[in-house]
């Protein structure tokens, strides 16, 4: 095989999958940004609760960072619990001086 037709094989195996995946995002099978409200574990809401945090806080942060976070972030996961501060509100939360994160918040 030439190597014009290798690299011609990968750019199309490339170029098939990216299209594969904006096309899951776009008819919402793959959700990138989901909303941590629609958290659910079988029935029940959990939100931020699976976090120990109380009813009706969307927002979480860290003690030693000045990111928030929405509960379904992956980097919200890393927060250690001793370090969770749970927040209501985007507004809340960057009253208190935190900023979005890159990834859930956009």
């Amino acid at each position: 095989m030439k190597s014009g037709t290798w690299f011609f094989y990968v750019f199309l195996s490339l170029l098939i999958v990216a299209l594969l995946c904006f096309v899951a995002k776009e008819v919402g099978v793959w959700n990138v940004h989901s909303c941590a409200t629609n958290i659910t574990v079988g029935n029940t809401f959990t939100g931020c609760q699976a976090f120990g945090c109380p009813e009706g806080t969307n927002i979480v942060a860290s003690k030693t960072s000045n990111k928030y976070h929405l509960c379904d972030c992956a980097f919200a996961d890393r927060i250690k619990q001793e370090n969770m501060i749970c927040i209501k509100t985007i507004a809340d939360a960057e009253a208190l001086g935190y900023v979005g994160c890159s990834v859930c918040i956009s």
